[in-house]
């Protein structure tokens, strides 16, 4: 059952995934840390994610989809 606004899912074929940047420290308070990683070669919609983040570590979180070079410093989990 699908809440008023919410897109209709086929949760079957649902993938999480974990995204962690275990041990990142920015240099300045209040600047961005910035990793990529490569997605999967298929066509793939991201439905819903939330930040692991507090006041102290993160307080929010940008997503963007991209082409270009793959950084290896973003630790990633498929579940």
């Amino acid at each position: 059952m699908n809440h008023p606004g919410e897109a209709n899912v086929d949760f079957e074929d649902t993938q999480i995934l974990k995204i962690l940047m275990l041990g990142a420290s920015p240099r300045k308070p209040d600047s961005y840390l910035c990793t990529a990683y490569h997605a999967q070669d298929l066509e793939s919609y991201i439905y819903k994610f939330e930040a692991v983040a507090d006041a102290n570590r993160a307080h929010h979180m940008l997503l963007y989809g991209c082409e270009g070079t793959v950084l290896q410093c973003a630790r990633i989990v498929i579940l």
